[in-house]
């Protein structure tokens, strides 16, 4: 059927009367509104719809193929974009504007769902414009509108594309390929401030020089990205239709004609999907059904152990006994690498906690200009990866619930070995590096809670820490003097003892003390 359309209404008006492209899916409105803008042809019109007449394209996919000009040519970006004043904020700064206040007082914390309110909400109206496509069988289509959504968001694959197009403007001739060569050339310095001009959402973080050379020698990038949950939705719902793409062309394939053929994009799309789906878990290790797309995907190429292996994962998962906090899970899980836990993940954490621990004792206002002196730590070490960790928990006095604990709230790795050593009775055994490196990290951590307002008047040591008790005073009492420094009375290690692993394991989750190893 033909449109029937009013020409001549000026781009404002149709700004009015439109609203928002992303809702403008029916065929001959949209194709109408490509019309008025003199964005498509009679002629092309005609060629539009006898394809669609003749089944060789559907009203989806023509509406699919059309839809990029049309959104650029309302300045539909132009809609979403605005400056965020972040671009000289850290990133527990930036969190701190984002959460809602609702979140005080949350025992459990993700930061997935904290950085999710910085992704503008349009990508989940394309997100759903590709499950309309995927429910019809549409599968290239859906795939399309996978893509475009998950562009929106991360603001840098925007100003990736930007840059990869100021390389391909070298080519040119001119001013022309004078001004792309000189932006080129300075993509270094210019990256960050043009960054600091765009939407803010997750971001990823360069590391230091030291690290990032020694990750990208065992294979691995060199820098670490937030969690970004709607993009993670995105590449797991491609890599979904893509399976389902797969299982449509098993069907029809045949052992005749073109069979070699047919094998090929069956095995293309299977690793395409696969692809998907693996970057799902990387830009969100907690998505869960992203790790369900890579078993899926990994069973049919063949790869039956691979499959099995994440799939008992995901079962030991869904049957943990919940610990502190996500990202702590997440670790001790091996589903995060020790240096995302520490430069993205710890962080945010220890921001939530200094907020629910102020919050109790100045409502309103997180930057109090007193120190909280109710607070108490306890540290002890852990056995993980068959290394030694040091675990510190902190608890203070809440006017609303009474004593309350924070567990975790640093998490360290100080030895990479000596694992089995730490739940050795009586009381656990440090190694010598542990040894070395415990005080420093507690005194680190003194002095970013005072900074944050919070103060502590005791500090309990435990597990493998007993005996450092006249050491660790010695090392406070210059700047820390009123820290009251004791052992514990009795640790994981003297519970193994005395009852047994079983039994101390059951005394460890009743007292919500996660010391016990997933290795």
């Amino acid at each position: 059927p033909r449109c029937s359309i009013k020409i001549g209404h000026t781009k404002r008006m149709i700004l009015t009367a439109v609203g928002d492209i992303d809702t403008v899916v029916g065929f001959d409105d949209f194709f109408g509104l490509a019309f008025q803008l003199g964005l498509i042809s009679e002629c092309q019109f005609d060629h539009v719809t006898d394809a669609v007449a003749d089944s060789s394209a559907t009203e989806r996919k023509q509406v699919s193929d059309f839809w990029p000009v049309v959104s650029v040519a309302l300045d539909m970006s132009l809609r979403y974009t605005c400056r965020l004043e972040t671009g000289s904020k850290n990133m527990s700064e930036r969190l701190r504007s984002s959460w809602p206040d609702d979140w005080i007082g949350r025992h459990s914390f993700s930061l997935t769902s904290a950085l999710q309110p910085l992704v503008h909400p349009r990508w989940e109206r394309l997100k759903d414009i590709g499950n309309e496509a995927l429910t019809a069988g549409e599968y290239d289509v859906a795939v399309t509108w996978y893509r475009r959504a998950a562009s929106l968001t991360n603001t840098e694959e925007a100003l990736g594309t930007f840059f990869l197009a100021m390389e391909e403007g070298r080519k040119k001739s001119g001013a022309l390929a004078e001004a792309a060569t000189a932006i080129a050339d300075a993509r270094t310095d210019l990256f960050e401030v043009i960054r600091s001009w765009l939407p803010d959402g997750p971001t990823s973080y360069d590391l230091p020089e030291e690290i990032s050379e020694s990750l990208k020698a065992e294979g691995k990038p060199g820098y670490v990205h937030e969690p970004n949950l709607p993009r993670a939705i995105c590449l797991t719902n491609s890599a979904a239709a893509k399976l389902q793409q797969h299982a449509q062309l098993a069907v029809k394939q045949t052992p005749a004609r073109s069979r070699r053929g047919s094998s090929r994009r069956i095995r293309s799309l299977l690793k395409s999907a696969l692809s998907d789906a693996e970057d799902a878990v990387r830009f969100c290790p907690e998505y869960v059904k992203a790790r369900y797309r890579v078993a899926q995907a990994k069973r049919l190429l063949g790869d039956e152990g691979g499959a099995d292996r994440i799939e008992r994962q995901m079962r030991l998962w869904h049957e943990r006994s919940p610990l502190c906090w996500v990202g702590f899970e997440l670790i001790c899980f091996g589903w995060l690498t020790y240096v995302e836990y520490d430069f993205l993940y710890s962080p945010a954490y220890f921001e939530h906690a200094c907020r629910q621990v102020l919050s109790e004792h100045k409502a309103g206002s997180f930057d109090a200009p007193h120190l909280v002196t109710s607070a108490a730590l306890s540290a002890s070490l852990v056995p993980l990866t068959g290394g030694q960790w040091l675990l510190v928990g902190l608890q203070y006095f809440s006017s609303s619930l009474g004593p309350t604990k924070i567990d975790a709230i640093e998490f360290r790795a100080l030895d990479t070995e000596n694992g089995d050593d730490v739940e050795r009775p009586p009381n656990g055994r440090a190694s010598k590096l542990s040894l070395a490196r415990f005080p420093v990290a507690l005194r680190m951590l003194l002095r970013k809670l005072k900074d944050r307002g919070v103060g502590v008047h005791a500090l309990c040591l435990g597990q493998a820490l007993t005996e450092q008790v006249e050491r660790i005073r010695e090392c406070l009492k210059k700047e820390y003097r009123n820290v009251d420094v004791y052992p514990a009375l009795t640790t994981y290690a003297t519970q193994i003892e005395a009852f047994g692993r079983e039994e101390a394991d059951r005394i460890a989750n009743k007292e919500r003390n996660p010391f016990f190893d997933f290795n």
